[in-house]
């Protein structure tokens, strides 16, 4: 996969959809970022010792199922801590990476479907590396492995499983997986959206990455929103 390196950018995010735009598919990587952002438009802390990186596919999947990445984008930060530092962290639907309750990690996908423009997946990442944000419940790996780590030994394993799922998402197996990290499934939840807010216990996601809640009305389907752990309903 084509990696495009930066020192400091506005946001890995916006440069990857001009790149996009001109048909780039690939990776886009930074060292800071002035402007990042996360989910719902707020802004992402990038100083400099985190992982910062956007991608740029062309998934053979129906746009309609491209929210699915997030869940695959967890299992594959996932998966890569774990075979280099045997580290177990935990996914929160729909885009947060874990560990101890504390965010490590965060995900961000922007579909870019323009007439007459390649159709293409932003997925943006945001991984505490070596420094941890001011102001915010948040760890980094430096903290928790005691020792300083090296972004370029993550990238090639948490690169490669992307250039296979642009070609074949196999779905059923990302959902296993990240049912197999989750700590949001089997748990009361409370999901804030813009429309209202959705109280009951988390039961499965599906194929679109969609979260379903079981309500005091029954089973609902929730596509986005903030979700919160509870300790009780």
């Amino acid at each position: 996969m084509e990696i495009l390196r930066y020192g400091e950018v506005d946001s890995t995010m916006l440069v990857a959809r001009r790149k996009a735009l001109e048909g780039f598919r690939g990776a886009i990587l930074a060292e800071t970022q002035t402007a990042g952002r996360g989910r719902r438009g707020r802004s992402w802390l990038s100083p400099s010792g985190g992982l910062y990186l956007t991608l740029v596919l062309a998934p053979s999947l129906e746009p309609s199922c491209w929210p699915v990445f997030s869940l695959a984008s967890g299992v594959a930060v996932a998966e890569t801590l774990d075979r280099l530092y045997g580290l177990k962290v935990a996914l929160k639907w729909p885009n947060d990476i874990l560990f101890k309750g504390k965010k490590l990690a965060g995900i961000l996908l922007e579909a870019l479907l323009a007439p007459e423009r390649p159709a293409r997946l932003l997925i943006g990442l945001g991984l505490n590396l070596n420094v941890r944000p001011v102001g915010v419940e948040a760890v980094c790996l430096k903290e928790i492995l005691g020792q300083p780590v090296e972004k370029e030994a993550l990238l090639p394993l948490l690169l490669d499983p992307f250039e296979r799922w642009e070609k074949a998402l196999p779905v059923e197996e990302i959902l296993s997986s990240w049912e197999k990290w989750s700590e949001t499934l089997g748990r009361p939840v409370r999901v804030i959206q813009e429309e209202g807010t959705v109280e009951g216990r988390a039961l499965a996601v599906d194929r679109e990455g969609a979260l379903w809640v079981e309500t005091s009305q029954g089973p609902l389907r929730v596509t986005q929103g903030d979700c919160l752990h509870l300790r009780s309903l």
